[in-house]
């Protein structure tokens, strides 16, 4: 619903869900959508409501993506700065501190680094990385100290002191790679799976007698987007209270 521009309807059958995770996956998906359709203030309203931090990010960092596209670097920080999870809000501020080229910001993303509520090895690399990016050495010569006494001293690529940005870059990706799992991201699974487009005629309606229809209207609406307003007006219609008949017709 959300995906047709429908916030109204999505919204209420977001409120009307009573499992919680359900409930933020729904939230999240009117994020998203309403980021994608440029409604910015919709989005931020939306993410309010997300409650679990595991499907906050993504749609979180697409929104503040989006308003860095806009060239609002205050605002983008102050988004942000929104996010509950403590990796989540840091890996947030790093997107828009590397975007700016805003030292102050790069910092603010240390104190959470520091605060002993992120993994210490992961948000100094993290941070390691960014300030190479930024081309801060003097950043980066202290980021690359953090780094090394946070990891274990058998791990190899961690140079001693910094010589070169490229070199503490590829220090941050060797560690991404052999040392921290993928759930360090926050941003969980992605479905990397190639998409060949959309069901034939043939198969969908196969699929429809097969199972049941809402397992298969995403695929209905994608194949024949004239199908959504008749399967809204149908839902509308199943909805109506069913008037009791008439003792006296006529």
């Amino acid at each position: 619903m959300a995906d047709h521009g429908d916030f109204t309807r999505s919204e209420a059958l977001a409120e009307s869900l009573r499992d919680r995770t359900a409930r933020s996956a729904a939230w999240a998906a009117i994020a998203e959508s309403a980021t994608i359709a440029g409604l910015i203030d919709h989005a931020v309203t939306a993410l309010r409501f997300v409650e679990e931090a595991d499907f906050h990010q993504r749609p979180h960092l697409e929104l503040v993506r989006t308003v860095l596209a806009t060239g609002d670097f205050t605002w983008a920080a102050e988004i942000a700065e929104t996010a509950s999870d403590p990796a989540h809000r840091m890996t947030a501020l790093l997107v828009v501190a590397e975007a700016a080229r805003d030292g102050d910001l790069l910092d603010l993303a240390g104190e959470i680094a520091g605060s002993g509520r992120v993994d210490p090895p992961w948000a100094w690399a993290c941070l390691l990385e960014v300030a190479a990016n930024l081309g801060d050495r003097t950043r980066a010569a202290a980021l690359l100290d953090r780094v090394r006494s946070a990891v274990d001293p058998e791990v190899e690529m961690i140079p001693s002191r910094l010589r070169t940005l490229t070199g503490a870059v590829e220090a941050t990706a060797h560690l991404r790679e052999n040392h921290f799992p993928a759930s360090y991201s926050g941003l969980g699974p992605l479905d990397v799976s190639p998409y060949s487009g959309p069901p034939s005629e043939m198969d969908l309606a196969l699929r429809l007698g097969q199972e049941h229809w809402h397992y298969a209207v995403e695929d209905l609406v994608e194949l024949r987007p004239d199908a959504y307003s008749a399967i809204i007006a149908e839902l509308d219609r199943l909805a109506e209270p069913n008037e009791p008949p008439s003792l006296h017709p006529g």
